[in-house]
């Protein structure tokens, strides 16, 4: 018998209090009687695949969205019961969900941890408040505080903060003031990302009718440079571009996305990819609540992803990594060596110093951090 690797599992909860100026992924504003049709549709889809994992067990699971903290803890409970009752979740488990400051109090947060929730991501993005408003966002750091002091009073150790650099009006004192209230607040893990403008947000179209200004792009390098110099002097480990974590605290989650592995995706616009095929659920609710009622999997995208590709894709992902890419788990991987499709790019990018390679792996130099999008972008 075929021997199955364990995979991940994530779940797509599109529901938002409200909707952040600077979001494109696909959620919604909605009301608690939605969010609770919404969960029922979910326990459907989960049963779904309940025979089709059956060879499978799940070492991660992340609730993203949207906002999932928006669930109850009673809500949290049944879904998580749900999963567990379709699933093979193997005991050690890393099981995340992303939350806002502000909506979870001692009883939710209790819930959760009791359901099986294991890690908390909250939504930081920056601590000062002219900087929160600029991005739609409705807390404020003293909230953050006082729901990381309630997280582990219910015993959560493991949180990330997420935050962002770039904001239109942000100053390198900005990003340093926010980079050590989280170390002195001792949250693990960090992820820390230049902000975007994807067409689409309120926040491209503030900055297309000239209301705000990008920030410079030399300061932005800046800042992440500076981002790297801080959180290593204090014992973080820089271990993917945008991420930092104290030892022991990676995302074993996100590592699975940038290590090209298999994964089960549910919900509303979701994406996956499960043996050979990535696949996306529809986008549009009227289609996923029919498709589940008559019990077909709520699919409008499948593409099989061939074995160029696949190489490509494990290439440009594992290359975010610090740690790069082993040679001979790529050899294991793919059945052949990556310099098949990529000696050029590879001997190329070494001469101008932004990989590195010895017996084994080849990674990212610092230098090739600092332009990490024109290395990456060779592999695509």
């Amino acid at each position: 018998m075929k021997q199955y690797s364990p995979i991940s599992l994530y779940i797509h909860l599109p529901y938002c209090a409200s909707k952040c100026r600077y979001c494109d992924f696909v959620s919604v504003v909605g009301d608690e009687t939605e969010i609770i049709y919404y969960l029922r549709l979910l326990e459907k889809e989960i049963g779904l695949y309940r025979n089709l994992m059956n060879n499978r067990s799940i070492k991660t699971i992340f609730f993203g969205g949207g906002t999932p903290s928006l669930i109850s803890g009673q809500e949290m409970k049944r879904l998580m019961r749900a999963i567990k009752d379709a699933f093979n979740i193997m005991p050690e488990a890393e099981i995340s969900v992303e939350a806002n400051p502000g909506q979870m109090d001692s009883c939710k947060l209790h819930d959760y941890r009791e359901s099986g929730i294991n890690r908390i991501s909250f939504g930081l993005q920056a601590i000062q408040d002219p900087l929160l408003k600029i991005l739609g966002r409705r807390h404020n750091a003293e909230v953050f505080s006082q729901q990381i002091m309630k997280a582990r009073q219910e015993g959560f150790r493991n949180i990330n903060a997420d935050v962002i650099f770039g904001i239109p009006g942000q100053d390198m004192e900005d990003w340093i003031e926010t980079i050590h209230y989280l170390v002195s607040m001792e949250v693990p893990h960090l992820s820390c990302y230049g902000l975007t403008y994807e067409e689409g947000t309120r926040l491209f179209q503030m900055m297309k009718a000239g209301i705000i200004d990008p920030l410079d792009e030399d300061l932005e390098w800046l800042m992440f440079r500076k981002t790297i110099e801080i959180l290593q002097g204090r014992g973080y480990v820089h271990y993917e571009i945008s991420n930092y974590s104290k030892p022991g605290y990676q995302c074993r989650h996100n590592l699975a996305y940038w290590r090209n592995e298999e994964y089960l995706a549910l919900g509303m616009a979701a994406h996956g990819y499960l043996n050979g095929i990535r696949y996306q659920n529809t986008e549009e609710f009227k289609d996923y609540e029919s498709m589940l009622n008559q019990k077909t999997y709520p699919v409008s995208v499948r593409d099989r992803v061939s074995e160029d590709e696949f190489i490509k894709e494990t290439m440009f992902l594992g290359l975010r990594l610090r740690e790069g890419i082993s040679l001979k788990e790529f050899q294991k991987k793919h059945n052949q060596s990556c310099f098949r499709l990529f000696d050029k790019e590879i001997q190329e990018l070494i001469q101008q110093k932004l990989l590195w390679k010895d017996k084994d792996r080849i990674k990212l130099t610092e230098k090739g951090f600092d332009l990490a999008n024109k290395v990456l972008v060779r592999f695509v």
